[in-house]
């Protein structure tokens, strides 16, 4: 919206510059003039930073081994298109970035593939000693020997009840 014109008119509003003042060494009658530069282009290659942050994130969630496959093909692919693009551009920093994140990300896809081959290697044994276990009937025998006290049936009345009851009230109403 433009500004009601001035009672006094345009030189009353913008006043003439007087003659004979100084000009700046920039040409301009109004003050130091020199023209400025546009701003800089960034030169920070951020893939490069994402590719770091998703590869250490790959070795911080070891714990969680699907994750950090995930997080390490990402940081993996990141890490790449970071290295191209500073090889394209020399401006854009970042190459050593883009292969230490390279380097953590093969590393966290390593570890989480061990991690899951060490699960399922772990689960495999105890179902192999399991399956042991409930073949051979000596086991068997030896773990009911466990489970029953030693000498708790000498301890015990003759008419203590070995059986739990199975007639147990199932309302309240049951129970009057």
């Amino acid at each position: 919206m433009p500004y009601p014109p001035s009672p006094a008119g345009p030189s009353a509003t913008y006043p003439a510059y007087p003659a004979g003042a100084p000009v700046t060494p920039g040409g301009a009658p109004w003050g130091n003039a020199t023209p400025v530069a546009p701003a800089p282009v960034s030169s920070c290659n951020c893939i490069s930073a994402a590719a770091l942050t998703t590869g250490i994130s790959s070795i911080a969630l070891f714990a969680i081994a699907p994750l950090a496959i995930i997080y390490g093909l990402v940081g993996l692919i990141l890490g790449i298109v970071g290295i191209v693009k500073a090889n394209k551009l020399p401006a854009h920093s970042g190459r050593a970035m883009s292969i230490t994140s390279v380097i953590l990300s093969v590393i966290g896809i390593a570890i989480g593939i061990f991690a899951i081959a060490s699960f399922f290697a772990l689960m495999a044994g105890m179902m192999n000693s399991l399956s042991q276990m409930t073949s051979d009937p000596s086991v068997l025998d030896q773990l009911k020997e466990l489970s029953t006290p030693s000498g708790a049936p000498s301890d015990l009345p003759s008419d203590f009840p070995t059986e739990l009851p199975t007639d147990f009230p199932t309302s309240p109403s049951d129970q009057l």
